[in-house]
């Protein structure tokens, strides 16, 4: 599917630009605990790697688009491997949540409603290309209304394996979920889901992993841009 709104695979021609590990941060030790990698494998062997935050006890929210071919769904943390057993997906939203048995992490707070506004601070968390953790500071710098919530847009940048990483306010709260890409022209922009979307999909029933084809909304064309709130 030929889109300006590219999954992040196509990130890796943009490499060179994010290179300069400059604007990197020391990780917040409490912060960085609830962020694993997530290892999607399918059934014809092949894995995609993401990343996931702990939202809830035993409940990692990540992209559906880094799970939906999977057949087998684990998360790691410090060299230690946790089996996903189960999975609520809201698809439309590219919000799923991974349940495993046991997970002896901390969780993350969600933040309130609302509590974003544009050129407030954040800072990225994640496994960019499933190597170690990584983070980095940055701004909102437009908010796009998507039925009742807003789109994140960012000023840092993000690559392949940053697909639902945690973004976190000066508090230390969630916000969102590091999701997609776009371009205009030779102009990058990069969004976060908000986390009032995981809060909505831990509502979902959760089913035994298994693969589904449903797009998201940045990927079907349904997301449009230059709609900013305040």
């Amino acid at each position: 599917m030929k889109s300006s709104y590219q999954v992040f695979c196509y990130l890796q021609a943009l490499c060179g630009i994010y290179a300069d590990q400059a604007l990197a941060i020391q990780p917040d030790v409490h912060l960085s605990l609830s962020v694993v990698k997530v290892i999607a494998s399918t059934p014809a062997g092949k894995n995609h790697m993401g990343s996931g935050v702990i939202i809830a006890p035993n409940k990692i929210a990540t992209n559906c688009h880094v799970t939906r071919e999977a057949s087998r769904i684990s998360v790691t943390k410090s060299g230690e491997s946790y089996q996903v057993i189960k999975q609520a997906a809201l698809p439309e939203f590219d919000v799923c949540i991974l349940e495993s048995a046991e997970l002896p992490l901390p969780n993350a707070s969600l933040a309130d409603r609302d509590s974003l506004r544009i050129g407030s601070e954040i800072y990225l968390y994640g496994f960019p290309y499933a190597l170690g953790m990584r983070s980095m500071p940055g701004s909102v710098v437009a908010l796009h209304r998507h039925g009742e919530d807003p789109v994140i847009e960012i000023d840092a940048g993000f690559m392949q394996g940053a697909s639902g990483g945690g973004i976190f306010n000066g508090k230390g709260e969630l916000v969102g979920l590091t999701t997609f890409m776009g371009r205009d022209g030779k102009q990058f922009h990069f969004y976060a889901i908000p986390a009032e979307w995981l809060a909505k999909a831990l509502r979902e029933p959760f089913m035994p992993v298994h693969a589904f084809q449903q797009l998201s909304f940045w990927e079907n064309g349904s997301f449009v841009r230059n709609q900013n709130t305040d």
